[in-house]
């Protein structure tokens, strides 16, 4: 899922409700949030590990 497209369903989402969203949908945003929040981390993570230390050498040290 492409950004622009999570950005039209939150759009629709909110259009669709007359007072706004619902409980539901408000926690269900905030647990898509918290998701994707949590998940750029974890991969943000690994990212910076595998910078600071490459696999070919993490091989490389592990065969001697």
């Amino acid at each position: 899922m492409e950004n622009k497209d999570i950005k039209q369903y939150i759009r629709d989402v909110i259009a669709d409700s007359d007072s706004g969203l619902s409980q539901l949908q408000e926690k269900e945003l905030g647990d898509l949030i918290i998701w994707a929040y949590d998940k750029g981390w974890q991969e943000g993570i690994e990212d910076y590990r595998e910078e600071q230390d490459p696999t070919e050498h993490q091989e490389w040290r592990n065969s001697r």
